[in-house]
Parts: C-alpha cells; structure tokens; sequence
C-alpha cells in the first residue's frame, strides 16, 4: 500500500485532485488493514514487529502526503523547477529509505547481528 501511494510521483503536477484522491485513499487504507490485523492479533503490553511495521506504513505515506503538497506549493508560486526537483528527489529517495527501514526492522527484530 505504501508503494501504491508513491503513484504520485508520476501522476501530472497539474492534477492536484488525482494525487490527493491517491494519497487519502491509500492512507485510509493503510489504517483499516492495521486495524483489521490488530483485531485478530493478542493484545501485548509492548511493540511487536507488526506494530512497527505499520507505523512505518503510516510514516511513509504521510511523507508523501508532504511531498505532494510542497510540489503543489512550488508550483503555486511559480517554482516549477523546484518542484520537479523535489519529485525527481523523492522517486528515488523514499523506495529506498523505505527498503532501508524495513531491513532494519528485520534485523532488529529478527536479532541478525547481535
């Protein structure tokens, strides 16, 4: 779900109502299938992996939730050029981080290198 909020990256700038139906729509989506998870996992005093995860989740597609208003805004104030620097920017970066942290989280929480 996370990555199908980055399909705003490549949807036109010009389409506001497109990128934000996109990245509402995967928010919610995000937060309804943690909440239909967590009704069928034990209530622990503590973070599980799971948990984390989500938060991840829902980490990621704030993040572009942002990236798309700032691009909105450059645009709006007639800053193409940095706007389109900003998404170029965040096609890359975000995957990536977003791999970045969940390896992380794996080997955290799996013990790989303790």
């Amino acid at each position: 779900m996370v990555i199908l909020s980055w399909t705003v990256f490549w949807i036109d700038t010009s389409q506001l109502l497109s990128q934000v139906r996109v990245s509402v729509k995967t928010t919610l989506a995000v937060i309804m299938f943690a909440l239909a998870i967590s009704r069928h996992l034990p209530k622990v005093p503590y973070l599980t992996f799971i948990d984390v995860f989500f938060l991840a989740c829902y980490v990621f597609v704030f993040i572009t939730a942002v990236e798309l208003t700032l691009v909105h805004v450059a645009g709006r104030s007639k800053n193409d050029k940095l706007g389109m620097s900003i998404r170029r920017f965040s096609r890359i970066v975000l995957p990536v981080l977003f791999v970045i942290t969940n390896l992380l989280m794996i080997a955290i929480y799996t013990g790989i290198g303790s």
